[in-house]
């Protein structure tokens, strides 16, 4: 990443002090990042409402069936 920062500088604003004081810049700039790329982004799937059908097997049963049969198969 280039910098107009100092290498002294550079350092500083890294330090738990400055964050403290002045706020956690590298975080805040992590979250915006996030948050641009998923207003860009497209769904990865859809809920059709039918995943979480009504069973008379309770869901326990229904995960350990499934792990049963995908991996230990």
């Amino acid at each position: 990443m280039d910098t107009h920062l100092t290498e002294k500088q550079w350092r500083q604003v890294r330090t738990p002090a400055f964050k403290e004081w002045f706020g956690d810049w590298e975080m805040a700039h992590t979250v915006q990042a996030v948050k641009d790329f998923l207003k860009n982004s497209e769904p990865v799937g859809e809920i059709s409402g039918k995943e979480f059908a009504k069973s008379d097997t309770s869901l326990i049963d229904r995960v350990s069936d499934y792990y049963k049969k995908t991996v230990n198969a």
